[in-house]
């Protein structure tokens, strides 16, 4: 279920990538209020790439809560290597 979810998201993002009408550069404010006012206004390019990457650091984290748990991953520690893409 939650590789499905990830490659729901990334085809949405993918989506968005091909939108020729899409602003990237459009500004938006964050609603985050422990960060300083000029630090949340950002572009829908930064907000996109944010999300990209830091959903990489979240897989990490479930992989390596996984192995600490005593749960192996059973393939040589790469998506190349997986069977889960073809």
């Amino acid at each position: 279920m939650l590789y499905g979810f990830h490659t729901e998201a990334m085809g949405i993002f993918g989506r968005l990538l091909e939108d020729s009408g899409m602003n990237w550069e459009e500004k938006m404010t964050l609603e985050f209020q422990e960060l300083a006012p000029e630090m949340r206004i950002v572009s829908r390019r930064k907000v996109a790439a944010h999300a990209l990457i830091h959903s990489q650091r979240h897989w990490a984290q479930l992989v390596t809560l996984m192995r600490t748990a005593g749960f192996p991953s059973g393939f040589m520690g790469d998506l190349l290597f997986s069977s889960a893409l073809t």
